[in-house]
């Protein structure tokens, strides 16, 4: 049987207090999550991953955004490598239509993570 998975992405939301205060109260909700075979989890903001990440390591936490270029001058992204040294293993993968025409995108594979341009 498949399992449910109920994530919130944050957008902008929450400093990394009120992130560390959110994570400290899911205790509760991530065990009622377990009785029923449901997957729980957060997309915070950059800033805060870490922190919720070791307040609440029952929780799902992933990243809201990635970038396919380990390295480079693209102000602002974050790298799968970036994500990796915090423990972050899950991303958001979506096209926001608002930097949609920032990038043309290669071909890429999604299942690595390699890009071949």
């Amino acid at each position: 049987m498949r399992r449910k998975l109920l994530m919130g992405n944050w957008k902008m939301n929450k400093t990394i207090a009120e992130a560390h205060e959110f994570a400290t109260l899911t205790k509760d909700l991530i065990q009622v999550a377990k009785d029923n075979n449901i997957d729980i989890g957060v997309a915070p903001t950059f800033l805060s991953l870490d922190t919720v990440k070791k307040t609440s390591p029952e929780l799902i936490v992933s990243a809201q955004n990635v970038h396919f270029k380990e390295n480079g001058a693209y102000t602002g992204e974050i790298s799968i490598p970036m994500l990796k040294e915090i423990g972050i293993d899950v991303q958001i993968l979506t096209l926001d239509m608002d930097t949609a025409d920032a990038y043309i995108w290669p071909d890429f594979d999604v299942a690595s993570g390699r890009d071949y341009d």
